[in-house]
Formats: C-alpha cells, sequence, structure tokens
C-alpha cells in the first residue's frame, strides 16, 4: 500500500511502503547519513597530527574516538540497509547496526566510571564497572529479544536503551563536577550533550510508532509531522548539536582545578600502558579545587 501526500503548489508525492520498498523515508536516510558522517569525521579528526596534541588525555583520545567510531558505524550501516533494502529484507542488518550504536555506549560507561573512581576511590567501583558491563550486555540482549518478538517496537527499545546510558552518563559527570566545585562553563557541556543525546532518542522511540514504518498502515494520520519518516530530520537536528557539545568536554583534557588519574582497570587492563602518561597526577581536595 501507498500513501499520497498533497503537495500544494507542488506535486502530490507518493511514500511507498517501507517493509516492501527500500528508501521509503527520506527523512530517515538524512539523519543516519548525517549523523554517521559527522561521528566519522570526528573520528578521523582525533587522528590528525594537529588536533590529537591538543587533547593531553591519550585515553580520553582512545575512548572519545571508539565512541565515535562505534556511533558512526552504526548510524551508517543502518542507513546503508534502509537505501537497498526494505525494512522486511534488511531487517537482521538493521538489528545489528542498531546493536553496534547501543555498544557505543561502552566508552561513555567508562570515562563516567573512570572520573567517578578518580574523584571518589573506593573497591565498590569494582562493582560498579561489573554492573555497568552486565548493563551493556543485557541491553543488547534485551533489544534483541524484543525487536524480534515486537518488530515495530525495535527503535523504542533502541531509544529507552540509549537513554538509560546516557542519563547515567550524565549524572556521574555532573555529580563529580560538584564534587570538585567546578565553575567553568565549558566543563558541562558533556552533561548538557547527554541529558540532549538521551532526550532525542526517547524522542525517536516514541515518535517512530507513528512516524516511522508502523505508522504507514494508517498513512502517518497519527504523527504530529504528517509524514512518514520528518522525525529524522528533528532527531538528527538534536542529535548534532549534542555531538558538538560533548565533543567540545572531549577537547576539553580535565574538568579544570582536577588532574584526573585514571583507574587501573581502565589504563593497563583496557588499554596500552602508555594511556598513562597524561594522568599521573591524583586529583586534588575541593577546597583546593576552589582555591585554584
Amino acid at each position: 500500500m501507498e500513501c499520497k501526500f498533497e503537495g500544494g503548489k507542488f506535486d502530490d508525492f507518493i511514500i511507498q511502503d517501507p517493509y516492501l520498498f527500500p528508501a521509503a523515508h527520506g527523512g530517515k536516510l538524512v539523519g543516519l547519513w548525517c549523523n554517521g558522517g559527522l561521528c566519522g569525521l570526528l573520528a578521523v579528526l582525533t587522528c590528525l597530527p594537529w588536533f590529537r596534541p591538543k587533547m593531553k588525555d591519550r585515553l580520553k583520545i582512545k575512548l572519545c574516538s571508539w565512541y565515535a567510531v562505534l556511533t558512526s558505524c552504526g548510524n551508517a550501516l543502518e542507513a546503508l540497509a534502509t537505501c537497498v533494502l526494505s525494512e522486511n529484507d534488511g531487517f537482521a542488518l538493521m538489528l545489528i547496526a542498531r546493536m553496534v550504536t547501543i555498544t557505543s555506549l561502552g566508552p561513555l560507561l567508562a570515562l563516567a566510571n573512570g572520573l567517578g573512581e578518580a574523584i571518589w576511590p573506593s573497591k565498590r567501583w569494582q562493582d560498579v564497572w561489573i554492573v555497568s558491563i552486565l548493563f551493556l550486555l543485557g541491553s543488547l540482549a534485551g533489544f534483541l529479544t524484543l525487536s524480534l518478538m515486537l518488530r515495530d517496537f525495535g527503535v523504542l527499545a533502541l531509544g529507552c536503551t540509549m537513554a538509560l546510558g546516557f542519563f547515567y552518563t550524565g549524572a556521574v559527570w555532573l555529580l563529580t563536577l560538584l564534587a570538585i566545585r567546578e565553575r567553568q562553563p565549558i566543563a558541562y557541556t558533556g552533561v548538557i550533550a547527554v541529558i540532549l543525546l538521551a532526550g532525542s532518542y526517547i524522542f525517536l522511540g516514541l515518535t517512530d510508532l507513528t512516524c516511522g514504518p508502523p505508522g504507514h498502515v494508517d498513512c502517518y494520520v497519527h504523527c504530529f509531522l504528517g509524514q512518514g519518516g520528518t522525525h529524522y530530520i528533528l532527531w538528527m537536528a538534536v542529535v548534532l548539536g549534542a555531538n558538538g557539545f560533548l565533543w567540545m568536554h572531549f577537547y576539553d583534557d580535565q574538568p579544570r582545578g582536577a588532574q584526573i588519574q585514571w583507574p587501573k582497570i581502565l589504563t593497563f587492563r583496557m588499554f596500552h600502558p602508555a594511556a598513562t602518561d597524561a594522568a599521573t597526577v591524583s586529583v586534588p581536595e575541593p577546597s583546593a579545587a576552589t582555591d585554584a
């Protein structure tokens, strides 16, 4: 079934059934390609000599690079599947792409836990690391199960999973900034970014039920934007801005007034020991950070 929309002064246009035809939603393609392209560009920038030395924390460079690479691959792979395959034929490939997107939460969780453990050293963080890993694995398993059982709710499951990871990351970053009494506005760009990202993914998941492929059955009559796939345009606009804020946070070496000493679980077990070169100074007490 195809849905016909009046074009006003222009010719009427038709939206083909996305379950049967590839590239039925142009807005989805634009949103995914733009977001994937931007994250890919940011990943390349971290490898350029003129950019890399400005980010002195090598571990942070690697983590933000992995976030950008995974996000770019996930979005680009889903966009490619949407271009050449219908929702039915490309379902498996889209599942893989969305699971790659979910794994992009891993570097952010590592940054949040690493910063939290540096500010509040405690053996309890070992449990937090384990819970974070289980959360990531459980999210992948839960997303896969729900997507297979209720295909129309796959994007909603993706949005809720991403939002949980972003909210946790933002909460830890905010608490650490408050703990060291950080007053520089640029230090809070990361918190703003993950809140925007969480909200954008929740918006995407909720609106996909009426503006995405499930809404084609009734020709998107319940879509507040009026046309299928246009919700990806709004999602893209918010995500692009949020990623810009997030990269400002990555580009800022450390919270001002605190030199982060990353925990050994990050610097030795996950990455090359050279990552510790720029992270050898302990975090000062809050009073010292205030005086500075």
